[in-house]
């Protein structure tokens, strides 16, 4: 009996240190998550913004994002909500509404930053994944926490 004790004492201790780090981290799939959030908000931005600019085009770019990837949108607010919720007790709106406002912040330094959008925006959906448009963006995408490191079976079996 003592020495289940001691065993489950021990488990506790390491679920709950676990769980620290991972407050500390973000893993891969959260951060994918968070740079399809990304991506579209900036999106968003520039619809708004350069709504009159380069023949009106950045709102429907913007309307056809959304349906294209539709469900991809949805998977990553969903992955993103449970994230915030580890991390930084943050609503998804609370969270993209301050990533909008550093976006549309920042946007007013750059040159010609509907000019950009509209091409990352045409990028965005001539592409079936449209994730690497994030090294295109005009204003740049930083990750929120560091990256988590995998566990070692994880990488000895190409897990992710």
């Amino acid at each position: 009996m003592e020495n289940t004790r001691a065993i489950l004492f021990l488990f506790s201790g390491i679920i709950s240190i676990s769980t620290g780090a991972l407050a500390q981290c973000i893993t891969e799939t959260e951060m994918k998550a968070d740079q399809k959030r990304f991506i579209q908000t900036q999106m968003m931005v520039a619809a708004l913004q350069c709504r009159r600019g380069y023949g009106g085009v950045l709102p429907q770019i913007y309307n056809d994002f959304v349906k294209n990837n539709r469900l991809e949108l949805q998977e990553s607010e969903r992955i993103l909500s449970t994230y915030l919720q580890r991390d930084e007790k943050l609503s998804v709106t609370a969270y993209l509404t301050s990533i909008a406002n550093k976006v549309s912040l920042e946007s007013v330094r750059q040159s010609d930053f509907c000019g950009k959008m509209k091409v990352a925006g045409e990028m965005a959906l001539s592409m079936k994944d449209p994730l690497p448009v994030i090294t295109v963006l005009p204003v740049h995408y930083k990750i929120p926490k560091q990256l988590c490191e995998q566990p070692a079976h994880a990488m000895l079996f190409g897990q992710k």
